[in-house]
C-alpha cells in the first residue's frame, strides 16, 4: 500500500472539502459583516446630521460686499433666509429621500405613499426635537433604522415578500407628494428657526 499516495489523496480530498465549505461559510459572513457595517455607518451619519439643531456652520457673511450698514443688514437677512429656507431644507430633504429609498427596499408591507409619509414624519419629528434636546432627536433617529435591521436579521425570509420593482414603478406618481414634502420641509425648518430665535430673544440662550 502506497502510504504517500494515500496521504496525498486524503489531503487533496480534505483540501477540496475545506475550500468548498469555507467558501460557503465565509462568503455569507463577509456579506453580512460589510452590509451591517455599511448600514450602521449610514444610520450614524443619518442621526448625527438630522439631530443637530444647527446642522452645519455656514458663514455667509463673506458674500456681503457692501459697507453700508443698512445694505449689510439687508444682506445678512437675505443670507439668513437663503441658509434656513433653501440650503438647509434641501439637505434635510435629501436625507428624507435617502431614508425613503432605504425603506422602499427594506420595508415589507407598506405602499410607497405610506413609506414616504412615514419617512417625512420621522425626519420632521427629529428636526422638531432637535430644537429642544438633541439627545432625544438622536434616539428618535435611531429607532426606525435599527428596528428595521433587527427584523431583517431575525427573519431570513424577510426579503422574499418584497416586490421592489413594483414599488419603483409607483415612484413617478409620487412627484406631487415629493414637491409637497419639500415645501413642508422648508416651512417647518424656517418656522422652527423663527420660534427658536424668539425664545432666545425672550428667555436667552441656555448654551
Amino acid at each position: 500500500m502506497d502510504l504517500t499516495g494515500y496521504a496525498i489523496t486524503v489531503g487533496e480530498d480534505w483540501l477540496s472539502f475545506f475550500t468548498s465549505n469555507t467558501y460557503d461559510l465565509l462568503f455569507p459572513l463577509v456579506v453580512y459583516t460589510f452590509g451591517l457595517a455599511f448600514y450602521a455607518l449610514f444610520v450614524w451619519k443619518f442621526y448625527n446630521f438630522l439631530s443637530k439643531r444647527d446642522v452645519f456652520k455656514l458663514d455667509l457673511s463673506k458674500y456681503e460686499f457692501s459697507n453700508h450698514p443698512n445694505l449689510r443688514k439687508a444682506g445678512s437677512m437675505l443670507m439668513y433666509v437663503v441658509k434656513h429656507l433653501i440650503i438647509l431644507p434641501l439637505f434635510i430633504f435629501l436625507w428624507f429621500l435617502t431614508l425613503s429609498a432605504l425603506l422602499i427596499i427594506m420595508s415589507k408591507n407598506q405602499s410607497v405613499p405610506e413609506i414616504m409619509l412615514l419617512s417625512m414624519a420621522v425626519v420632521s419629528a427629529i428636526r422638531i426635537t432637535s430644537y429642544f434636546k438633541e439627545d432625544i432627536a438622536k434616539d428618535l433617529a435611531k429607532i426606525l433604522p435599527f428596528t428595521l435591521i433587527g427584523l431583517i436579521l431575525l427573519d431570513p425570509t424577510y426579503f422574499q415578500s418584497i416586490n421592489v420593482f413594483d414599488r419603483i414603478s409607483q415612484l413617478p406618481d409620487m412627484a406631487l407628494n415629493v414637491i409637497s414634502y419639500l415645501l413642508f420641509t422648508q416651512i417647518l425648518e424656517f418656522s422652527l428657526r423663527i420660534l427658536y430665535g424668539l425664545k432666545v430673544l425672550i428667555f436667552g440662550s441656555n448654551e
